[in-house]
């Protein structure tokens, strides 16, 4: 029987990164899961909620891509054979994928950048497609990112943009923090990278003639994120990174959705479509706040000081 098949009753899959938040609510039952990766027993008790019992009514499989494209890709043409009841993406990269596979299955979207102009949906308040669920608006808030670095690094001469140049949001992303940073005399510097090997490689020496750094929305970004924390300590360089987690992991400061919230309302989608709600007609959801992190710790191994205006202004604070 194909992975994610009833098995148990309905059937969802759900396509993640390693240490993604996992949906509240739903639920699992025995599960084709990376065994380096599995599931926390708080996380598959929270799914028991929503009138859907483990090993009852539902079964959850889980994939873990770990960035590698190859892998997210064969895992969208496994589902797209499966035609489980439900898919959950997280991420614009596994979304594509899923898309570009020709999936037919509803796809509840978890933090993704631009569904309209990725070819997801039609328009946010009426999908017209069988993807639905959240967007981070990251977009709206390239301006906010090239703030918070020159509020951190006053007299900021030139920063630099760590995007993946595959991104359907690149070019405008790009575009946005170009012209905010140009209103602030700021140059800004394109480190284009698809590989670990690329991150390695744009941020050593060549980051010596930036004073700043913004990373974008990315699952190999994410994914490498204690890297790029230790490469931008040894630069001494102040980063801006789109996710609480990358601070946890020993950034220095994040501006963006909570995760935490993402999971569960995406928790939320994946029980009404399994309670009979067409996804057509589910309007995209975006954050309702965006959340400052900062590590403090982080500061102190750069010999950096925050400035208060950013600690006293901080929803979560590391250190």
């Amino acid at each position: 029987m194909p992975p994610g098949v009833v098995a148990c009753g309905r059937s969802v899959i759900a396509l993640t990164n390693p240490s993604a938040a996992v949906p509240s609510r739903g639920s699992s039952c025995p599960a084709t899961i990376a065994p380096d990766h599995p599931p926390t027993p708080d996380r598959v008790q929270a799914m028991l909620q929503g009138g859907y019992a483990d090993g009852t009514n539902v079964r959850f499989d889980w994939r873990y891509a770990n960035g590698q494209q190859d892998l997210v890709n064969q895992y969208a043409r496994e589902m797209a054979q499966a035609v489980p009841d439900v898919i959950v993406a997280f991420s614009t990269i596994n979304s594509q994928a899923l898309k570009d596979a020709g999936v037919a299955s509803p796809v509840v979207m978890i933090a993704v950048d631009d569904p309209v102009r990725s070819g997801f949906v039609h328009e946010l308040s009426r999908p017209g497609t069988n993807f639905t669920g959240l967007t981070t608006n990251v977009i709206s808030q390239a301006p906010r990112y090239v703030e918070l670095i020159d509020e951190a690094t006053p007299r900021t001469a030139q920063i630099g943009l760590l995007a993946s140049p595959g991104s359907t949001t690149y070019k405008l992303f790009r575009s946005r923090v170009e012209e905010h940073a140009a209103r602030r005399n700021i140059r800004v510097a394109m480190l284009d990278a698809t590989t670990p090997q690329d991150v390695e490689r744009v941020l050593g020496p060549g980051a010596r003639d930036i004073q700043g750094l913004i990373v974008t929305s990315d699952s190999m970004f994410y994914n490498e994120r204690r890297r790029i924390a230790e490469l931008a300590i040894e630069s001494r360089l102040p980063v801006v990174y789109p996710r609480f987690g990358f601070v946890e992991a020993g950034g220095l400061m994040s501006y963006g959705p909570n995760d935490e919230h993402f999971a569960s309302r995406g928790a939320a989608f994946v029980v009404r479509i399994l309670d009979g709600d067409s996804p057509p007609d589910m309007p995209i959801e975006g954050p309702t706040r965006y959340e400052l992190g900062v590590n403090r710790k982080a500061a102190a191994a750069m010999g950096f000081t925050l400035p208060d205006s950013l600690t006293k202004r901080a929803d979560r604070i590391v250190g």
